[in-house]
């Protein structure tokens, strides 16, 4: 059976999902999606209470133009739709909400804080005096059944000029249904925000991953990812799906607006404005310390981040307007490639934002931030290919340095240390006060131009390899072997007991008889060994000298004795 390419796998793919399809199709089923009972508005109706004026059947949403902390309520009658137990969901924008029923409190801080306590033996907790930040949050109310024909009354105010007078559309049913409706409206933005924080963390693991590199683009980009994920989410409204904490929910998005700029900057300082580092780690601490100011400010109390906003907004607008005037420069005028691409990236994110202006002109709400999310997604997914890309070509080049790096030390006949290897582990030794001795063994391949003279190279090159192969054998167990020259061999042992050394000779030219066998001619080596002592030797060339004509020596033996002449 043949094996399954890639093309025909692609196919039987696309045709198992299609037949997945046609089954849900086909199949009879039931309605099982949680959330599917229907939910409905409480939008219209309304009876407005505000600097004692009363304004009858109002339609919601509405907004009034009221000073910050004044006091406004919207009521009206429940109709029979809640005569049985149901679900209210309102959200509050920087408000502080209470709703009554019939003039009995049903909902609201000081209602929590009393069952809070009444469920609780413990002592109420110290209050406080760091100022949280208004929060814009929903609000799911339990409407008890026998509520038909009563009032329902909401008292709003807010500390917030933008939304003092502000009341939001109200929608009930199922709690479940109510969830779902939620979840199901901001599912695109949550969806960017997931993969963005996917992406982010897979690029701040790889960074650390790639901690050798100097380039630290994976860093920047995983905070910038995380950052704008954590913000996206936020502007999501359902924030309250992962936390309750009240300081989340309310400075987050205000927190984040301030710090994306910042691994933005780095980015930019590092990767493409190179020659204007001053100027962005300016830039970079102007707001860090803007995000320092803005929350000390906001839990003193002295302003709410919501106040503070605008000077980050404007700090942003200059930000954004110096980095294109230099983008143009560097781009245009030096010829800068990397800031050629972040202008052709950042130009795809400026259509998304026109997008987003012209759904908002021809009232396509629905689509209002969904342009923008879609747009800072793909700028951001072109600038991670291109530095995957860029990080890619720089591992091949570091790897291609590190192979001529090992080449510069290989011996590319015997496959072992060569000479360069040699003297830069003499000198690691010597100049290591740790390393108080070691042995030195300097070996000679004899007669070697007779081989070659009488065999040729070839015969010549392979005595060499069965030489260092021997020698390898027998003294790579306690140290390391290098080829030095043509025909002499040296080795470093760090074990350096003589009977050892003895051993690593016997052993060897035992070997070096067996090849014998396969060979027309005889392999003999010659050695000479000492030890190098720091507080005896006054320097490693006379050292090296002595034991080479030690090893001569022991060559002059060996002729005598008739080993090393060619058969």
């Amino acid at each position: 059976m043949k094996k399954m390419n890639g093309y025909s796998l692609h196919i039987a793919t696309l045709l198992l999902g299609f037949a997945i399809l046609v089954l849900t199709q086909v199949l009879p089923t039931e309605n099982l999606r949680l959330g599917s009972e229907g939910m409905k508005e409480l939008n219209s109706g309304w009876t407005l209470t505000y600097e004692n004026q009363v304004f009858e059947n109002q339609q919601i949403p509405v907004d009034i133009n009221l000073k910050p902390g004044n006091t406004y309520t919207a009521s009206r009658i429940l109709d029979a739709d809640f005569s049985s137990s149901t679900v209210l969901r309102i959200r509050s924008s920087m408000q502080e909400l209470a709703i009554y029923l019939n003039g009995s409190l049903l909902y609201g801080k000081d209602k929590r804080a009393s069952e809070a306590s009444e469920a609780s033996e413990a002592p109420p907790t110290p209050i406080s005096r760091l100022a949280p930040p208004p929060a814009s949050v929903w609000h799911l109310v339990r409407i008890p059944s026998g509520s038909g024909g009563k009032e329902l009354m909401l008292q709003m105010s807010s500390p917030v000029a933008a939304f003092s007078g502000t009341i939001n559309p109200i929608y009930y049913g199922p709690g479940e249904a109510l969830l779902y409706d939620l979840v199901n409206k901001e599912f695109f933005g949550i969806l960017i925000s997931f993969g963005l924080m996917f992406i982010g963390i897979i690029l701040l693991a790889a960074s650390q991953f790639l901690r050798q590199l100097t380039d630290r683009r994976f860093l920047h980009l995983g905070l910038f990812a995380v950052s704008m994920s954590l913000w996206i989410l936020s502007e999501a409204r359902v924030l309250q799906l992962f936390t309750g904490n009240r300081f989340l929910i309310g400075s987050l998005s205000y927190v984040m607006v301030t710090y994306i700029p910042i691994p933005l900057i780095f980015y930019l300082r590092d990767i493409v404005l190179t020659g204007y580092k001053r100027i962005l780690n300016v830039f970079s601490l102007v707001f860090a310390v803007l995000l320092m100011v803005n929350l000390s400010l906001q839990t003193s109390g002295i302003a709410n981040l919501i106040e503070t906003l605008p000077l980050t907004l404007i700090s942003l607008i200059v930000l954004a307007g110096i980095i294109l005037f230099l983008l143009f420069r560097e781009a245009f005028g030096a010829g800068n490639i990397a800031a050629q691409k972040f202008l052709l990236y950042a130009a795809i994110l400026v259509i998304f934002m026109f997008m987003e202006v012209a759904a908002f002109f021809f009232h396509g709400f629905n689509t209002i931030s969904s342009f923008l999310r879609i747009g800072i997604f793909i700028f951001f997914v072109f600038l991670v290919f291109d530095s995957i890309r860029y990080i890619n070509e720089l591992l091949a080049k570091k790897k291609e340095a590190a192979f001529y790096e090992e080449m510069a030390f290989k011996d590319i006949l015997t496959g072992g240390f060569n000479r360069n290897a040699f003297e830069r582990e003499v000198d690691k030794l010597i100049k290591d006060p740790q390393h108080k001795e070691f042995r030195l063994v300097l070996m000679d391949l004899n007669d070697l131009k007779l081989i070659n003279d009488t065999y040729g190279h070839k015969s010549g090159d392979q005595a060499l390899e069965l030489a260092y192969s021997a020698i390898d054998t027998a003294f790579s167990p306690y140290g390391m072997c290098y080829r030095v020259s043509g025909d002499e061999f040296a080795c470093i042992m760090f074990d350096i007991r003589e009977e050892i050394f003895a051993a690593g000779i016997v052993r060897m030219r035992a070997i070096l008889r067996d090849k014998e066998s396969e060979v027309p001619y005889r392999l003999g080596i010659a050695s000479g060994s000492n030890i190098y002592k720091h507080a005896e030797q006054e320097n490693f060339i006379s050292f090296y000298h002595e034991i080479d004509s030690l090893m001569y020596q022991d060559k002059k033996r060996l002729k005598r004795a008739g080993r090393d002449i060619p058969l």
